[in-house]
């Protein structure tokens, strides 16, 4: 789970769950343990440089469709310390026959839901958004 990129450390939070001692050499950790109203405490706490939220937008999670994504209360914090989000997949419940049809309205959802998560831009038309992803 870790990246070194430039000299900069991406990390999966559950390394920050078992070595909190550790945490302040991280620049960007990845959410996905953790709701939104965690995330968001995590952001204010000023300990963090940057967080990128994960853990509402799994793509392999049975019986979410892609609607639910666009219903995620994800929110920017005031010093900018949540960078986006990220759409992940874990491949035991996914195989060649079912990868298409599970990723790609829930990655355009999820895209569109990052793209702008400020309802008052950017509010959530259900009907448009069926009949453009269903093209």
């Amino acid at each position: 789970a870790l990246k070194v990129l430039q000299d900069s450390k991406f990390l999966w939070n559950d390394f920050l769950d078992d070595h909190t001692t550790q945490a302040d050499t991280i620049d960007t950790w990845q959410i996905w343990r953790y709701d939104t109203s965690q995330t968001l405490d995590m952001a204010a706490s000023g300990k963090f440089g940057s967080l990128i939220y994960s853990s509402a937008f799994y793509l392999d999670l049975l019986g979410d469709d892609w609607a639910t994504f666009y219903d995620v209360p994800l929110k920017r914090d005031g010093a900018g310390v949540i960078k986006g989000g990220e759409a992940c997949m874990w491949g035991e419940s996914v195989d060649a026959s079912v990868f298409m049809p599970r990723v790609w309205l829930r990655a355009a959802a999820i895209a569109e839901r990052l793209w702008c998560a400020d309802e008052d831009i950017c509010p959530f038309n259900h009907e448009w958004a069926v009949n453009r992803l269903a093209r």
